[in-house]
């Protein structure tokens, strides 16, 4: 296959191996390893890591096929859902095991564990199938892992499925998480009951990023450590 239809077949692809071109190619992993090497030499291919590579300079389109199972979560998927007007300087996933951040091109794709690999699912970008988190779990994942702060999870959860977002609380079966989003709902104008069960001693700070000092909501037993905006 000339270069010229390889590249155009590859377009296709959101990422793809040297196992992937050996299968297209028929040909042996040597002799495209040997291919490859050329075509990054030229500039028409760009490597993502060992053994992984694209022709797309947005890494969203491939970020999520990196590793199985996987997401675009947090900042990125705020973003990709137009619930910030922040332009985040890296891209980032979410996956059930630790993984390297990857530096493409200048732009960090950074990997998160996350316990809790699921509220995704396959949206289009630019073409392609990706993984994102739908909006509920973007938030819920911006408050356990504390990587996104308080007032953009404040902000954004008036926009967002209420009762959605209880289930998905509820699921993680953490506590702490719970009686915030309880309170966050609250403070949204949305009372859900269902969770003042979980507002358990003791007092846990609204806000992880300062200090335990604040006034006390008995109803879901928190340190209102940081004012709403």
């Amino acid at each position: 296959m000339k270069s010229i239809d390889l590249i155009k077949e590859l377009e296709k692809y959101p990422i793809f191996t040297i196992n992937d071109l050996s299968k297209l190619l028929g040909k042996s992993p040597e002799y495209v390893a040997v291919r490859v090497k050329r075509l990054l030499e030229q500039g028409r291919i760009r490597r993502i890591e060992r053994g992984k590579y694209t022709l797309h300079e947005d890494p969203l389109i491939f970020a999520s096929h990196i590793r199985y199972p996987s997401y675009i979560a947090l900042w990125s998927a705020l973003r990709f859902h137009d619930l910030t007007t922040q332009l985040p300087n890296a891209v980032f996933v979410c996956s059930p095991t630790s993984k390297k951040r990857i530096d493409f091109y200048g732009t960090d794709i950074v990997f998160v564990k996350n316990a809790n690999p699921w509220g995704y699912k396959k949206y289009m970008h630019d073409g392609f199938e990706v993984f994102v988190s739908d909006k509920e779990k973007t938030l819920i994942d911006g408050l356990l892992t504390g990587m996104v702060p308080l007032h953009e999870v404040e902000n954004a959860i008036r926009e967002v499925d209420g009762k959605k977002m209880v289930e998905y609380a509820k699921r993680t079966e953490n506590t702490s998480l719970i009686k915030r989003v309880g309170y966050l709902l609250d403070a949204s104008g949305r009372d859900y009951k269902c969770l003042e069960k979980w507002a358990k001693y003791p007092y846990t700070v609204l806000d992880t990023h300062f200090k335990k000092d604040g006034p006390k909501n008995p109803k879901w037993k928190l340190i209102v450590n940081r004012q709403n905006d």
